[in-house]
Protein backbone atom coordinates (compact mmCIF):
# COMPACT_ATOMS: atom_id res chain seq x y z
CA UNK A 1 0.00 0.00 0.00
CA UNK A 2 1.22 3.47 -0.75
CA UNK A 3 3.38 5.16 -3.31
CA UNK A 4 7.16 4.84 -3.01
CA UNK A 5 8.91 8.04 -2.05
CA UNK A 6 12.13 9.53 -3.31
CA UNK A 7 14.90 9.89 -0.79
CA UNK A 8 17.04 12.99 -0.49
CA UNK A 9 20.30 12.38 -2.32
CA UNK A 10 23.61 14.13 -2.33
CA UNK A 11 26.91 13.46 -4.01
CA UNK A 12 30.30 14.99 -4.52
CA UNK A 13 30.31 13.67 -8.11
CA UNK A 14 29.87 16.72 -10.41
CA UNK A 15 27.96 14.47 -12.84
CA UNK A 16 24.86 14.91 -10.70
CA UNK A 17 24.92 18.69 -10.96
CA UNK A 18 25.47 18.95 -14.71
CA UNK A 19 23.01 21.25 -16.48
CA UNK A 20 20.22 19.58 -18.45
CA UNK A 21 18.08 20.67 -21.39
CA UNK A 22 14.98 19.39 -19.66
CA UNK A 23 12.52 21.56 -17.72
CA UNK A 24 12.55 21.28 -13.91
CA UNK A 25 9.74 19.02 -12.75
CA UNK A 26 7.17 20.84 -10.62
CA UNK A 27 4.67 19.11 -8.29
CA UNK A 28 1.60 19.91 -10.40
CA UNK A 29 3.06 18.33 -13.53
CA UNK A 30 4.19 15.31 -11.49
CA UNK A 31 0.70 14.60 -10.13
CA UNK A 32 -1.18 15.39 -13.35
CA UNK A 33 -1.32 11.80 -14.74
CA UNK A 34 -2.31 10.51 -11.29
CA UNK A 35 -5.09 13.10 -11.22
CA UNK A 36 -6.30 11.81 -14.59
CA UNK A 37 -6.36 8.24 -13.25
CA UNK A 38 -8.15 9.35 -10.09
CA UNK A 39 -10.85 11.15 -12.09
CA UNK A 40 -11.26 8.18 -14.42
CA UNK A 41 -11.94 5.99 -11.38
CA UNK A 42 -13.81 8.40 -9.12
CA UNK A 43 -16.29 9.85 -11.60
CA UNK A 44 -19.79 8.34 -11.32
CA UNK A 45 -20.34 5.18 -13.37
CA UNK A 46 -22.27 4.96 -16.61
CA UNK A 47 -23.39 6.85 -18.56
CA UNK A 48 -21.15 9.73 -17.44
CA UNK A 49 -17.73 8.14 -17.24
CA UNK A 50 -17.55 5.81 -20.23
CA UNK A 51 -16.88 8.51 -22.88
CA UNK A 52 -14.49 10.33 -20.54
CA UNK A 53 -12.57 7.17 -19.75
CA UNK A 54 -11.46 6.86 -23.35
CA UNK A 55 -10.03 10.35 -23.05
CA UNK A 56 -8.41 9.88 -19.64
CA UNK A 57 -6.53 6.71 -20.59
CA UNK A 58 -4.52 8.21 -23.49
CA UNK A 59 -4.08 11.40 -21.43
CA UNK A 60 -2.41 9.33 -18.70
CA UNK A 61 -0.10 7.63 -21.20
CA UNK A 62 0.83 10.84 -23.01
CA UNK A 63 1.41 12.86 -19.83
CA UNK A 64 3.60 10.17 -18.22
CA UNK A 65 5.66 9.86 -21.39
CA UNK A 66 5.95 13.68 -21.61
CA UNK A 67 7.21 13.83 -18.03
CA UNK A 68 9.88 11.22 -18.71
CA UNK A 69 11.14 12.93 -21.84
CA UNK A 70 10.80 16.64 -21.07
CA UNK A 71 11.17 17.10 -17.30
CA UNK A 72 13.87 16.44 -14.74
CA UNK A 73 14.26 16.62 -10.98
CA UNK A 74 17.83 17.83 -11.47
CA UNK A 75 19.28 14.55 -10.17
CA UNK A 76 19.55 11.62 -12.61
CA UNK A 77 19.16 9.10 -9.78
CA UNK A 78 15.85 10.74 -8.80
CA UNK A 79 14.86 10.76 -12.48
CA UNK A 80 15.58 7.02 -12.41
CA UNK A 81 12.87 6.65 -9.78
CA UNK A 82 10.47 9.02 -11.52
CA UNK A 83 10.78 7.20 -14.87
CA UNK A 84 10.48 3.72 -13.38
CA UNK A 85 7.44 4.73 -11.36
CA UNK A 86 5.87 6.46 -14.38
CA UNK A 87 6.05 3.26 -16.44
CA UNK A 88 4.69 1.26 -13.50
CA UNK A 89 1.68 3.58 -13.29
CA UNK A 90 1.15 3.34 -17.05
CA UNK A 91 0.88 -0.42 -16.69
CA UNK A 92 -1.42 0.00 -13.70
CA UNK A 93 -3.67 2.40 -15.60
CA UNK A 94 -3.85 -0.12 -18.43
CA UNK A 95 -4.91 -2.77 -15.94
CA UNK A 96 -7.51 -0.60 -14.17
CA UNK A 97 -9.03 1.06 -17.24
CA UNK A 98 -8.01 -0.84 -20.32
CA UNK A 99 -10.31 -3.83 -20.41
CA UNK A 100 -13.22 -3.26 -18.03
CA UNK A 101 -15.84 -1.74 -20.31
CA UNK A 102 -18.59 -1.62 -17.67
CA UNK A 103 -16.39 0.16 -15.16
CA UNK A 104 -13.75 -0.89 -12.63
CA UNK A 105 -16.38 -1.19 -9.86
CA UNK A 106 -17.37 -4.61 -11.17
CA UNK A 107 -13.79 -5.85 -11.20
CA UNK A 108 -12.12 -4.32 -8.14
CA UNK A 109 -13.59 -4.22 -4.66
CA UNK A 110 -12.58 -4.71 -1.07
CA UNK A 111 -12.97 -8.25 0.16
CA UNK A 112 -12.02 -11.82 -0.81
CA UNK A 113 -12.26 -13.06 -4.40
CA UNK A 114 -15.71 -14.13 -5.46
CA UNK A 115 -18.87 -12.97 -7.25
CA UNK A 116 -19.52 -9.28 -7.81
CA UNK A 117 -21.12 -7.91 -4.62
CA UNK A 118 -24.88 -7.29 -4.80
CA UNK A 119 -24.44 -3.56 -4.31
CA UNK A 120 -22.57 -3.41 -7.63
CA UNK A 121 -24.97 -5.46 -9.74
CA UNK A 122 -26.88 -2.33 -10.77
CA UNK A 123 -23.97 -1.58 -13.09
CA UNK A 124 -24.67 -4.65 -15.19
CA UNK A 125 -26.82 -4.67 -18.31
CA UNK A 126 -30.58 -5.14 -18.12
CA UNK A 127 -32.06 -8.27 -19.62
CA UNK A 128 -32.85 -6.38 -22.82
CA UNK A 129 -29.20 -5.36 -23.13
CA UNK A 130 -29.73 -1.73 -22.17
CA UNK A 131 -27.68 -0.07 -19.48
CA UNK A 132 -29.52 1.04 -16.35
CA UNK A 133 -28.99 4.41 -14.73
CA UNK A 134 -26.46 3.82 -11.96
CA UNK A 135 -27.96 3.02 -8.59
CA UNK A 136 -24.69 2.19 -6.87
CA UNK A 137 -25.04 3.35 -3.24
CA UNK A 138 -21.56 4.88 -3.11
CA UNK A 139 -21.44 8.49 -2.01
CA UNK A 140 -18.83 10.92 -3.24
CA UNK A 141 -16.50 10.37 -0.26
CA UNK A 142 -16.82 6.57 -0.54
CA UNK A 143 -15.89 6.75 -4.22
CA UNK A 144 -12.89 8.97 -3.43
CA UNK A 145 -11.62 6.48 -0.81
CA UNK A 146 -12.24 3.55 -3.15
CA UNK A 147 -10.39 5.23 -6.05
CA UNK A 148 -7.41 6.34 -3.93
CA UNK A 149 -7.17 2.90 -2.31
CA UNK A 150 -7.24 1.20 -5.69
CA UNK A 151 -4.61 3.52 -7.15
CA UNK A 152 -2.19 3.20 -4.25
CA UNK A 153 -2.47 -0.53 -3.65
CA UNK A 154 0.30 -2.29 -5.57
CA UNK A 155 -0.39 -5.79 -4.22
CA UNK A 156 -4.14 -5.57 -3.61
CA UNK A 157 -3.88 -6.33 0.11
CA UNK A 158 -7.45 -6.67 1.38
CA UNK A 159 -8.91 -6.45 -2.15
CA UNK A 160 -10.45 -9.21 -4.24
CA UNK A 161 -7.38 -9.12 -6.53
CA UNK A 162 -4.70 -9.56 -3.85
CA UNK A 163 -1.62 -11.12 -5.43
CA UNK A 164 -0.37 -14.51 -4.38
CA UNK A 165 2.13 -15.17 -1.62
CA UNK A 166 1.62 -11.88 0.23
CA UNK A 167 3.15 -12.31 3.72
CA UNK A 168 0.67 -12.69 6.61
CA UNK A 169 -0.52 -9.57 8.41
CA UNK A 170 1.03 -8.51 11.69
CA UNK A 171 -1.11 -9.25 14.76
CA UNK A 172 0.44 -6.45 16.77
CA UNK A 173 -1.67 -3.65 18.26
CA UNK A 174 -1.42 -0.33 16.46
CA UNK A 175 0.97 1.35 18.92
CA UNK A 176 3.23 -1.70 19.12
CA UNK A 177 3.31 -1.93 15.32
CA UNK A 178 4.33 1.73 15.01
CA UNK A 179 7.11 1.19 17.58
CA UNK A 180 8.47 -2.02 16.02
CA UNK A 181 8.34 -0.58 12.49
CA UNK A 182 10.12 2.54 13.71
CA UNK A 183 12.86 0.36 15.18
CA UNK A 184 13.03 -1.62 11.93
CA UNK A 185 13.34 1.62 9.96
CA UNK A 186 16.26 2.73 12.13
CA UNK A 187 18.05 -0.59 11.59
CA UNK A 188 17.43 -0.45 7.83
CA UNK A 189 18.64 3.15 7.72
CA UNK A 190 21.90 2.26 9.49
CA UNK A 191 22.28 -0.78 7.25
CA UNK A 192 21.84 1.34 4.13
CA UNK A 193 24.29 3.88 5.54
CA UNK A 194 26.94 1.21 6.08
CA UNK A 195 26.30 -0.34 2.67
CA UNK A 196 26.44 3.04 0.92
CA UNK A 197 29.75 3.88 2.55
CA UNK A 198 31.18 0.52 1.50
CA UNK A 199 29.97 0.86 -2.10
CA UNK A 200 31.33 4.38 -2.43
CA UNK A 201 34.73 3.16 -1.25
CA UNK A 202 34.81 0.26 -3.72
CA UNK A 203 36.41 1.08 -7.11
CA UNK A 204 33.88 -1.03 -9.04
CA UNK A 205 30.91 1.09 -7.94
CA UNK A 206 32.64 4.43 -8.39
CA UNK A 207 34.58 3.78 -11.60
CA UNK A 208 31.71 4.53 -14.01
CA UNK A 209 33.55 2.17 -16.37
CA UNK A 210 32.47 -1.26 -15.04
CA UNK A 211 36.01 -2.43 -14.28
CA UNK A 212 36.29 -6.20 -13.78
CA UNK A 213 36.18 -7.55 -10.21
CA UNK A 214 39.54 -8.36 -8.70
CA UNK A 215 38.55 -11.96 -7.88
CA UNK A 216 35.66 -14.42 -7.84
CA UNK A 217 34.83 -13.53 -4.24
CA UNK A 218 34.93 -9.84 -5.12
CA UNK A 219 32.46 -10.48 -7.95
CA UNK A 220 30.07 -12.18 -5.50
CA UNK A 221 30.49 -9.35 -3.00
CA UNK A 222 29.69 -6.77 -5.71
CA UNK A 223 26.49 -8.51 -6.82
CA UNK A 224 25.30 -9.20 -3.28
CA UNK A 225 25.92 -5.56 -2.38
CA UNK A 226 23.94 -4.37 -5.41
CA UNK A 227 21.08 -6.74 -4.54
CA UNK A 228 21.04 -5.54 -0.93
CA UNK A 229 21.11 -1.92 -2.08
CA UNK A 230 17.93 -2.40 -4.10
CA UNK A 231 16.26 -4.37 -1.33
CA UNK A 232 17.27 -1.86 1.32
CA UNK A 233 16.19 1.22 -0.66
CA UNK A 234 12.70 -0.15 -1.27
CA UNK A 235 12.24 -1.65 2.18
CA UNK A 236 13.50 1.43 4.06
CA UNK A 237 11.05 3.72 2.29
CA UNK A 238 8.15 1.29 2.64
CA UNK A 239 8.83 0.79 6.35
CA UNK A 240 8.81 4.55 6.93
CA UNK A 241 5.55 4.83 5.00
CA UNK A 242 4.03 2.06 7.15
CA UNK A 243 4.93 3.96 10.34
CA UNK A 244 3.41 7.20 9.07
CA UNK A 245 0.42 5.47 7.49
CA UNK A 246 -0.66 3.55 10.58
CA UNK A 247 0.13 6.50 12.88
CA UNK A 248 -2.18 8.86 10.96
CA UNK A 249 -4.82 6.24 10.18
CA UNK A 250 -3.99 5.71 6.50
CA UNK A 251 -4.82 2.02 6.53
CA UNK A 252 -4.79 -0.52 9.31
CA UNK A 253 -1.96 -2.70 10.57
CA UNK A 254 -3.23 -5.61 8.47
CA UNK A 255 -2.87 -3.49 5.30
CA UNK A 256 0.87 -2.96 5.78
CA UNK A 257 2.23 -6.45 5.12
CA UNK A 258 6.00 -6.98 4.75
CA UNK A 259 7.12 -5.77 1.33
CA UNK A 260 9.10 -8.89 0.46
CA UNK A 261 7.67 -12.37 0.96
CA UNK A 262 10.49 -14.68 2.00
CA UNK A 263 8.29 -17.22 3.80
CA UNK A 264 7.14 -19.13 0.73
CA UNK A 265 10.69 -19.35 -0.58
CA UNK A 266 11.96 -20.85 2.67
CA UNK A 267 9.10 -23.37 2.78
CA UNK A 268 9.06 -24.25 -0.91
CA UNK A 269 12.77 -24.42 -1.65
CA UNK A 270 15.05 -22.53 -4.01
CA UNK A 271 13.64 -21.40 -7.34
CA UNK A 272 14.27 -18.52 -9.73
CA UNK A 273 10.53 -18.36 -10.34
CA UNK A 274 9.77 -18.02 -6.64
CA UNK A 275 12.48 -15.41 -6.24
CA UNK A 276 10.71 -13.18 -8.75
CA UNK A 277 7.07 -13.89 -7.94
CA UNK A 278 7.34 -13.99 -4.13
CA UNK A 279 10.19 -11.60 -3.39
CA UNK A 280 11.35 -9.13 -5.99
CA UNK A 281 8.40 -8.69 -8.33
CA UNK A 282 5.61 -9.05 -5.76
CA UNK A 283 4.70 -5.34 -5.82
CA UNK A 284 4.76 -5.37 -9.63
CA UNK A 285 3.05 -8.73 -10.03
CA UNK A 286 -0.41 -7.43 -10.82
CA UNK A 287 0.75 -4.57 -13.05
CA UNK A 288 3.12 -6.76 -15.06
CA UNK A 289 0.89 -9.82 -15.43
CA UNK A 290 -2.62 -8.34 -15.77
CA UNK A 291 -2.38 -7.99 -19.55
CA UNK A 292 -0.11 -10.98 -20.18
CA UNK A 293 -2.89 -13.56 -20.47
CA UNK A 294 -4.69 -11.41 -23.02
CA UNK A 295 -1.75 -11.06 -25.42
CA UNK A 296 0.09 -14.35 -24.86
CA UNK A 297 0.26 -16.91 -27.65
CA UNK A 298 1.74 -20.36 -28.13
CA UNK A 299 4.85 -18.74 -29.55
CA UNK A 300 5.06 -16.18 -26.75
CA UNK A 301 3.83 -17.78 -23.50
CA UNK A 302 2.59 -15.53 -20.71
CA UNK A 303 5.73 -16.17 -18.62
CA UNK A 304 7.82 -14.11 -21.07
CA UNK A 305 5.56 -11.05 -21.29
CA UNK A 306 5.84 -9.79 -17.68
CA UNK A 307 9.62 -9.85 -17.92
CA UNK A 308 9.45 -7.94 -21.19
CA UNK A 309 7.33 -5.32 -19.43
CA UNK A 310 9.80 -5.30 -16.53
CA UNK A 311 12.63 -4.74 -19.02
CA UNK A 312 10.76 -1.69 -20.34
CA UNK A 313 10.19 -0.41 -16.79
CA UNK A 314 13.82 -0.72 -15.72
CA UNK A 315 15.18 0.55 -19.02
CA UNK A 316 13.16 3.74 -18.52
CA UNK A 317 15.06 4.21 -15.27
CA UNK A 318 18.52 3.45 -16.60
CA UNK A 319 17.90 5.69 -19.62
CA UNK A 320 17.56 8.59 -17.15
CA UNK A 321 21.01 7.73 -15.79
CA UNK A 322 22.80 7.18 -19.08
CA UNK A 323 21.05 9.69 -21.29
CA UNK A 324 20.52 9.66 -25.06
CA UNK A 325 23.12 6.92 -25.58
CA UNK A 326 20.84 4.40 -23.83
CA UNK A 327 19.65 1.72 -26.26
CA UNK A 328 16.83 -0.70 -25.51
CA UNK A 329 18.16 -3.37 -27.88
CA UNK A 330 21.71 -3.27 -26.53
CA UNK A 331 20.90 -2.56 -22.88
CA UNK A 332 22.44 -5.09 -20.43
CA UNK A 333 19.52 -4.33 -18.08
CA UNK A 334 17.04 -5.35 -20.77
CA UNK A 335 19.05 -8.49 -21.52
CA UNK A 336 19.03 -9.36 -17.80
CA UNK A 337 15.24 -9.33 -17.58
CA UNK A 338 14.69 -11.07 -20.90
CA UNK A 339 16.92 -13.95 -19.76
CA UNK A 340 14.94 -14.63 -16.57
CA UNK A 341 11.99 -16.54 -18.13
CA UNK A 342 14.41 -18.91 -19.87
CA UNK A 343 15.87 -19.80 -16.46
CA UNK A 344 12.37 -20.40 -15.09
CA UNK A 345 11.47 -22.64 -18.04
CA UNK A 346 14.73 -24.54 -17.59
CA UNK A 347 14.12 -25.22 -13.90
CA UNK A 348 10.50 -26.23 -14.47
CA UNK A 349 11.12 -28.68 -17.28
CA UNK A 350 14.60 -29.92 -16.38
CA UNK A 351 15.68 -29.35 -12.79
CA UNK A 352 12.30 -30.06 -11.18
CA UNK A 353 12.15 -33.38 -13.06
CA UNK A 354 15.33 -34.67 -11.45
CA UNK A 355 15.62 -32.84 -8.14
CA UNK A 356 13.42 -32.74 -5.10
CA UNK A 357 11.85 -29.28 -4.63
CA UNK A 358 13.68 -28.91 -1.31
CA UNK A 359 17.04 -30.03 -2.63
CA UNK A 360 19.97 -27.81 -1.55
CA UNK A 361 21.13 -27.91 -5.17
CA UNK A 362 18.14 -25.76 -6.13
CA UNK A 363 19.30 -23.11 -3.67
CA UNK A 364 22.75 -23.24 -5.30
CA UNK A 365 21.15 -22.96 -8.73
CA UNK A 366 18.96 -19.98 -7.72
CA UNK A 367 21.82 -18.06 -6.10
CA UNK A 368 24.19 -18.82 -8.98
CA UNK A 369 21.70 -17.66 -11.60
CA UNK A 370 20.58 -14.46 -9.86
CA UNK A 371 24.12 -13.40 -8.94
CA UNK A 372 25.59 -14.53 -12.26
CA UNK A 373 23.06 -12.83 -14.51
CA UNK A 374 22.99 -9.86 -12.11
CA UNK A 375 26.33 -8.78 -13.50
CA UNK A 376 24.44 -7.44 -16.53
CA UNK A 377 22.28 -5.00 -14.61
CA UNK A 378 25.20 -4.07 -12.33
CA UNK A 379 27.35 -3.04 -15.29
CA UNK A 380 24.77 -0.60 -16.66
CA UNK A 381 24.00 0.91 -13.27
CA UNK A 382 27.72 1.43 -12.71
CA UNK A 383 27.99 3.12 -16.10
CA UNK A 384 25.17 5.45 -15.11
CA UNK A 385 26.77 6.26 -11.76
CA UNK A 386 23.82 4.99 -9.70
CA UNK A 387 25.98 4.08 -6.72
CA UNK A 388 28.01 7.26 -6.60
CA UNK A 389 25.03 8.78 -4.80
CA UNK A 390 24.45 8.72 -1.07
CA UNK A 391 21.70 6.25 -0.19
CA UNK A 392 20.68 8.23 2.91
CA UNK A 393 20.26 11.99 3.39
CA UNK A 394 22.50 12.03 6.49
CA UNK A 395 25.31 9.57 7.21
CA UNK A 396 25.21 8.50 10.85
CA UNK A 397 28.19 6.24 10.24
CA UNK A 398 30.47 9.06 9.10
CA UNK A 399 29.18 11.36 11.85
CA UNK A 400 30.10 8.76 14.50
CA UNK A 401 33.46 8.12 12.82
CA UNK A 402 34.33 11.83 12.94
CA UNK A 403 33.35 12.01 16.61
CA UNK A 404 35.38 9.04 17.70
Amino acid sequence: MGYPILSSFSSSDPFWSKPTHKTPLNPFIAILPHLFLFLALALPPRPVRLPLRFLFFPAIMVSQNWIMNHYTTGLPVADYGVNSFAVTMMFKAGDLLGEHMLGPEQKFFKGPPGPVPSFLTSLMENEDGSMPVSRVPMGAWERVKWAVGLMTSMRGVGWNWQVRNVPPASQQPRKVFVFTQSAKFCLLYIGMDLLSNFMQSHPYFTSRASIPPSSFLDAILIRVSALLAGYGALNTQYTLLSVVGVAIGWGEVKDWRPLFGFGGLWRGGGSVGRFWSEIWHQSYQRSLTAMASGISTKLLPSIFIPFFFSAILHHAGTAALIGPEASFLYSPTVHFFLLQPFAIVFERFVLFKFLDRRSPLLWVWTAAWILGSGGLICSENVRGGLWTVEAVPFSVVRWVARRF
